[in-house]
């Protein structure tokens, strides 16, 4: 059995927050009611430190460093599966990104290093192809962590069964993408 501390740390709580993510995120964080749609429905929920409905508590709570400090927003695929079956509508991806873009903003460090260089993988991509390639992503991040040889034979098995593309697809507009990734780096963007 756990000692009990003796004495609880006080909550700090940032009560303008929520109207902050709420502007950055266009959606009214304050219409939740707690139903756990957004987490039944959501895919990557198991993987979450903080579940979708937790984390929109805690932004209505104003639990700034909770929220920040959490791996949900960086897990998050922004399928919008939430949204679909949020009873109020509310798109709980774009609060994920509102969060996330909060926290990379405040120059915070990324909650676990592995999702950085996934993120920065995933980024490195789409600016050479204008779009996702998952081979290259897959190799590059692969590679970062350490685990080419252990995950060649599961991206062999992918491309024998087509599943995993060799040659990447570029969109005809690669430059429109490059021109976004530009204008975000001249806004102080990471």
């Amino acid at each position: 059995m756990q000692p009990r501390e003796s004495a609880a740390q006080p909550v700090q709580r940032d009560h303008s927050w929520p109207l902050a993510i709420e502007a950055a995120s266009g959606e009214r964080v304050g219409l939740c009611f707690g139903c756990g749609i957004c987490t039944g429905s959501c895919p990557l929920a198991s993987a979450m430190d903080l579940l979708p409905s937790r984390l929109m508590k805690a932004v209505q709570l104003g639990l700034r460093e909770r929220v920040l400090g959490a791996t949900a927003p960086y897990l998050c695929v922004a399928c919008e599966t939430c949204a679909v079956r949020c009873p109020n509508g509310i798109d709980v991806a774009r609060v994920m990104d509102a969060v996330r873009q909060a926290s990379l903003t405040t120059g915070r460090p990324v909650p676990r290093v592995d999702i950085q260089r996934f993120h920065r993988w995933f980024l490195r991509t789409v600016w050479m192809f204008g779009r996702a390639h998952e081979g290259l992503l897959s190799a590059g991040y692969s590679l970062q962590q350490g685990r080419l040889l252990q995950d060649l034979s599961t991206g062999l098995a992918l491309m024998r069964h087509g599943r995993l593309a060799l040659w990447p697809h570029t969109v005809r507009r690669q430059r429109e993408v490059r021109r976004l990734f530009r204008a975000i780096a001249q806004r102080g963007g990471r």
